[in-house]
């Protein structure tokens, strides 16, 4: 398999966990296939899952410490997703959504007091497919 390649398999096929899968997107069958699907890349997802169908291309850029070069989970819809920092792939929009919207909180202590900064988890570059 490519290294840009991506996958749909579910989570009880052996090998479905570890550092194995990390560039590949894992999950589970809709319950209405009742089957594995193998999906290449630009196949759009089936329909019924709740998800558009649209795809984009996300980097999630490494970070200075250790957990900043640790793959990223995002679940959706029973879908599980491990993206590999450094290396784009193609994701659903709705990932991308998940991602953008994951913020961390910064605390700063001021002579007006402790202030909060909300700053994005990921930093990462976007572009259509």
């Amino acid at each position: 398999m490519n290294k840009n390649d991506q996958r749909i398999t579910t989570l009880d096929e052996p090998g479905a966990e570890g550092a194995e899968v990390v560039a590949e997107t894992v999950a589970p069958a809709p319950a209405s296939l009742g089957k594995k699907k193998t999906v290449g890349k630009g196949d759009v997802v089936v329909a019924g899952d709740g998800m558009s169908g649209r795809k984009l291309r996300v980097t999630i850029h490494q970070g200075q410490d250790d957990l900043g070069r640790e793959p990223v989970f995002v679940g959706l819809n029973g879908y599980s997703y491990l993206i590999k920092r450094g290396e784009e792939v193609e994701v659903p929009e709705e990932v991308v959504a998940i991602l953008q919207s994951a913020v961390q909180s910064h605390f700063e202590n001021t002579k007006a007091g402790l202030i909060e900064r909300k700053v994005p988890r990921h930093s990462m570059s976007v572009r259509a497919v």
